[in-house]
């Protein structure tokens, strides 16, 4: 039954939100159009991605994303390749215009695989305070990023732009080792 994917369920506990309702994995655009009954809007101008911010402030907007998205009925999981790099990224929303939107103009279509936590990671919620932060960890020996949108900064564009930024920070090579002392 579509929304009721106990895999697609068991990922998105991974990445920190459980499922309250339903969740649609969208991994073609025209599969969003057909959740969205009709096409995605536009893009909107361009604008900043997100920043950087303290780990104390990131945490905190990271609980209160979480919260709403797990109270939400429906999540939708938009899933592909981060704008001109073979980045894999999700976005995961409460807002299904963003999420069709994100699919058909922000990520690129990439081969379905098991769905499963992802290099990049973006959490976008119209509903809560204002706020745009990215971190960058490392995972298993991997580094990864984590996106929070939300309120008002949670439109496709600021998706695009933080998603274009995290995968070009996760594409950047290390830092050469500092010489011995």
């Amino acid at each position: 039954m579509l929304g009721l994917d106990y895999t697609l369920n068991w990922s998105l506990n991974g990445d920190g939100v459980t499922p309250g309702g339903e969740a649609f994995r969208i991994t073609k655009p025209a599969y969003a159009a057909k959740l969205l009954g009709g096409a995605p809007s536009a893009l909107g101008a361009p604008t900043d991605p997100a920043g950087e911010v303290d780990e104390e402030a990131f945490d905190a907007a990271m609980q209160r994303s979480v919260e709403i998205l797990e109270a939400a009925k429906v999540l939708y999981v938009t899933e592909g390749d981060a704008p001109g790099e073979r980045v894999p990224c999700r976005i995961i929303t409460d807002d299904l215009g963003l999420a069709a939107t994100a699919m058909g103009q922000v990520v690129e279509q990439m081969p379905l695989r098991e769905p499963k936590g992802l290099k990049i990671t973006c959490f976008a919620t119209p509903a809560g305070p204002d706020f745009a932060a990215f971190d960058l960890f490392e995972e298993k020996g991997e580094e990864r990023a984590k996106i929070i949108l939300s309120g008002a900064d949670a439109s496709a564009s600021k998706v695009k732009a933080s998603v274009q930024l995290a995968a070009a920070k996760l594409l950047e090579p290390p830092p050469p080792d500092s010489p011995a002392e």
